[in-house]
């Protein structure tokens, strides 16, 4: 299972979940950026994300818009995060003797600014090992 969870982190590495740091940064927006094949490899269900993504939008209209976010919480599984968060910034893989993990870096302000922050949320297999779920959260 280590080996398969080591090659999820890879494709989605490669599908574009790491990009370069852009000019102008703002706060993450539910379900942006998120691709078939990207929700395919945390076993996601592209409609079912879009479908809570739009749910976490409505939460932030009515919690007065940016600058709130829907911040995943522990247990959280990789399809909620990338439903709340949308696509990460940076994707790093995280590799123990155990298990194997992600690192999602969402950044968030304005590097034009100086108002910069990056966010961390850590995933790691559930204990049926079958799918990523919320370790850790850095916000």
């Amino acid at each position: 299972m280590k080996r398969a969870h080591a090659l999820i982190a890879s494709v989605l590495i490669a599908a574009g979940c790491a990009s370069i740091a852009k000019a102008f940064v703002n706060q993450p927006i539910p379900g942006f950026g998120v691709n078939e094949e990207m929700a395919t490899q945390l076993g996601c269900d592209i409609d079912q994300i879009k479908a809570d993504a739009k749910t976490y939008k409505a939460e932030i209209r009515e919690n007065g818009g940016p600058p709130y976010v829907v911040i995943p919480r522990i247990g959280d599984t990789g399809c909620d995060v990338l439903a709340k968060l949308g696509r990460p910034d940076r994707v790093q893989t995280i590799q123990t003797a155990a298990t194997v993990g992600l690192n999602l870096w969402y950044n968030t302000g304005s590097t034009q600014t100086y108002d910069y922050r990056s966010h961390l949320v850590t995933l790691g297999p559930d204990e049926s090992e079958t799918r990523f779920v919320v370790t850790s959260v850095v916000w």
